[in-house]
């Protein structure tokens, strides 16, 4: 799970979530990014949660997670 609200990538979370994906995926384990709090990360998405894949700051936070841990973004999932 990752915090929608925080800038996680200037400390070592990343990092070791990277690792523990690598090491879930050599042993066949399927993975999953939970990216939560997007409602306090992004205040229109509050008003409307239906338009949380239609806001550029929720894709972007979606991408960054994707290039940094190495998951495709169909596997990222905001709540």
């Amino acid at each position: 799970m990752i915090n929608a609200n925080k800038n996680d990538e200037k400390n070592d979370v990343f990092k070791k979530m990277r690792a523990i994906r690598l090491a879930a995926s050599y042993i066949g384990i399927p993975q999953m990014v939970i990216l939560t709090k997007v409602d306090v990360a992004c205040p229109l998405v509050r008003k409307d949660l239906r338009k949380v894949y239609l806001r550029k700051y929720i894709k972007k936070k979606m991408e960054q997670c994707s290039n940094e841990l190495g998951v495709p973004v169909g596997c990222i999932m905001p709540v």
